[in-house]
């Protein structure tokens, strides 16, 4: 199972053909959103770990072809706004997990989870989930991590548009934002999850949304292991160009990252055989 980071995507040029998945992935380019009066009803899964992304009746997002404003223009994302949710299958089948988001949250929207990883369908309470990527409840605007009273909460803030990276690697989960230093705390193990929501997450033997996310959110890559420093860097070197906010478009990488001036190699790049999931608003 690859991930493959096209040439194209390389590029500062803002067509996307995406990236080729075996796993669970979808990108929303006009074709892979199913919409209904407005709606996105569902996000198309691209990879072969599970089916579509599918929103609850009622709850359905928006897709925008400029969603996401960026300094050198804007860029598609499905747009959340606090109440709703896109809910997919999963077999993360160890500890691992790597995930990469391009986003931005609306300022003032804290305690809210872009990103949830669910043990089942019966109850999500706090021990059966994992708020793999939300916004802080005491810290306006940055990123944090909550597993079953792990809280892991990033230095930086996130209501920009920013490339952000949470996971947790069976001992220690990381918060890093824009190829930043990532900021630590031992982590527990994720109980196997099941499902992977977006914008929220259910709460309860009733099934109660809560926690709903404001923001768009335009890719999530999800790897099911901890990829290498060089892997990471090439990542988010090229979800930087690809989504304009590359340091020469006024972007958001240090002027000192490996890839600020300069996209990863020409050709694109292979990440290894591990299932990974992705999502793009490209």
């Amino acid at each position: 199972m690859t991930l493959w980071f096209a040439e194209n995507n390389l590029s500062p040029a803002p067509a996307k053909q995406g990236m080729t998945v075996d796993g669970l992935g979808a990108r929303a380019a006009g074709v892979d959103v199913t919409q209904s009066s407005g709606k996105a009803t569902a996000w198309k899964n691209r990879g072969s770990d599970a089916g579509d992304w599918a929103a609850p009746s009622g709850m359905e997002p928006t897709y925008s072809a400029t969603g996401l404003a960026v300094p050198a223009g804007a860029q598609p994302a499905v747009v959340f706004s606090g109440g709703q949710l896109l809910d997919a299958l999963m077999s993360l089948n160890g500890n691992a997990v790597t995930i990469y988001a391009v986003l931005s949250l609306v300022s003032g929207n804290n305690g809210k989870r872009a990103i949830s990883l669910n043990k089942n369908t019966a109850d999500f309470s706090d021990s059966q989930c994992a708020a793999i990527l939300k916004s802080s409840s005491n810290t306006s605007g940055v990123a944090e991590i909550e597993r079953n009273g792990l809280i892991v909460t990033g230095a930086d803030p996130i209501t920009s548009p920013c490339i952000v990276r949470v996971d947790f690697d069976g001992t220690n989960a990381h918060v890093a934002v824009n190829g930043g230093t990532p900021v630590t705390a031992a982590a527990s193990g994720l109980l196997a999850p099941t499902h992977m929501m977006l914008g929220g997450y259910y709460y309860g033997s009733g099934n109660n949304p809560v926690d709903l996310w404001s923001g768009p959110i335009s890719e999530v890559i999800a790897l099911y292991y901890t990829p290498t420093t060089d892997q990471d860097q090439r990542i988010v070197g090229s979800l930087a160009w690809k989504y304009l906010l590359q340091t020469s478009n006024g972007g958001v990488l240090a002027s000192s990252y490996p890839y600020a001036t300069a996209a990863p190699m020409t050709g694109g790049i292979i990440i290894p055989r591990r299932r990974p999931l992705i999502l793009m608003a490209s």
